[in-house]
């Protein structure tokens, strides 16, 4: 601009060669951002954080109290929220364009759901039940107890306002497809693709508790069973390190989080530039350490990016997590060839860092924390020689 003009702002060309704008900027707030901010309840943000501890606000749309909660990494995939309700209390029905997954943190109660035939259905659920919602169906949670209860909701609802605005989806008539039952589906079946187990549902009545079939990628006996649930945008996958074993290290892709729902330890988190081997190659100032407990949840790392995490138990009981989002299908072509990425090492294109490849202090940290609390220590010598 050859001149400035009082009161405006304008843009200048830059000069000479030197290129427009500037290389580094603040991320600006999405559509998202700002609905939650005009929501009126406390946000959360960070590495990981206890939920049944979490500070919670008055939300007036839904008639009960809540706070959101995004894990750093998980900004660009997954919506997450706590909400509580008192007892005897209930909530104000909603209905949204994005899809909806609940995990009872505590508490006991009934779910109302107006089916799309015109009737309504009822559900209960407890502490460690895990249901999902189909995609804009009217619904309302009721506490049946007199206790408080506490739900923690993952969706994908920051994709859904960043695309279609928060009006609209929160206020679109659409009939939610289908009609099926909210009943527990307990059949195991094997994945059409990896032939993993697989689960077809839309209630778990207890995530804390339920049977796990055996599979071994993550460490020796690991367990673990991944759930399709009606509508749900993001895989689901609950698994368990059997006690005594500590799992090994993995690389979060972004978009993902990690809850923790049975066992106590440490959880180590540190970003994949730092490679597998931190503390041997001088650089494990950078990386995290949080304490491992009943619904700590963990993020992917701040700062976008993959970031590796690996949890070690602190006493006898076998460490169980949830796994939200993340694992989303490879780019190709139908009938390309892909590969698992929990079963090959980072090396190879995979996520999963073998135990003969990872940082030797890990296992004398296992061994001496099996020692201190008594426990017996299951891993073994052979497990860490190379192939």
């Amino acid at each position: 601009m050859p001149h400035e003009l009082e009161g405006q702002v304008h843009w200048h060309e830059p000069a000479g060669l030197e290129p427009a704008g500037r290389a580094r900027f603040p991320r600006p707030e999405t559509a998202y951002d700002r609905w939650m901010a005009g929501e009126g309840v406390p946000l959360w943000r960070g590495v990981s954080v206890a939920l049944d501890e979490l500070p919670l606000g008055d939300w007036p749309r839904l008639g009960g109290r809540g706070g959101f909660v995004q894990p750093f990494g998980s900004e660009a995939g997954l919506g997450m929220h706590v909400v509580a309700l008192p007892g005897g209390g209930l909530l104000r029905p909603e209905r949204h364009l994005f899809d909806k997954v609940m995990l009872v943190l505590a508490g006991r109660g009934t779910t109302e759901l107006d089916r799309a035939d015109g009737g309504t259905e009822r559900f209960e659920w407890q502490e460690g039940t895990l249901f999902s919602l189909p995609l804009n169906a009217r619904h309302r949670l009721v506490n049946a107890g007199s206790a408080p209860a506490r739900l923690l909701a993952v969706t994908t609802a920051p994709a859904a306002i960043n695309l279609l605005g928060a009006r609209a989806v929160f206020g679109a008539g659409v009939t939610p497809e289908g009609d099926e039952s909210f009943a527990a589906d307990d059949d195991v079946m094997p994945d059409p693709v990896q032939d993993l187990a697989l689960c077809r549902t839309r209630l778990v009545p207890d995530v804390l508790g339920c049977d796990l079939p055996l599979d071994n990628r993550l460490s020796p006996g690991w367990r673990q069973l991944r759930f399709e649930m009606t509508q749900a945008a993001f895989p689901i996958v609950i698994g368990q390190h059997r006690p005594g074993r500590y799992g090994r290290a993995v690389l979060l892709e972004p978009g993902s989080a990690v809850l923790a729902l049975g066992g106590t330890g440490d959880a180590l988190l540190w970003p994949e530039r730092l490679g597998p081997t931190p503390w041997a190659d001088g650089t494990d100032a950078a990386v995290r350490t949080v304490p491992w407990r009943r619904f700590t949840l963990l993020g992917a790392g701040p700062g976008g990016g993959r970031w590796f995490l690996q949890v070690f138990p602190a006493d006898a009981a076998p460490l169980r997590l949830a796994w939200f989002g993340g694992a989303l299908p490879q780019p190709g072509t139908p009938g390309e060839e892909q590969i698992d990425p929990w079963s090959l090492p980072p090396a190879e294109g995979g996520a999963v860092v073998p135990y003969w490849a990872e940082d030797p202090s890990l296992r004398v940290r296992h061994a001496a924390a099996m020692a201190a609390c008594g426990a017996i220590n299951r891993m073994r010598e052979v497990e860490y020689r190379a192939p």
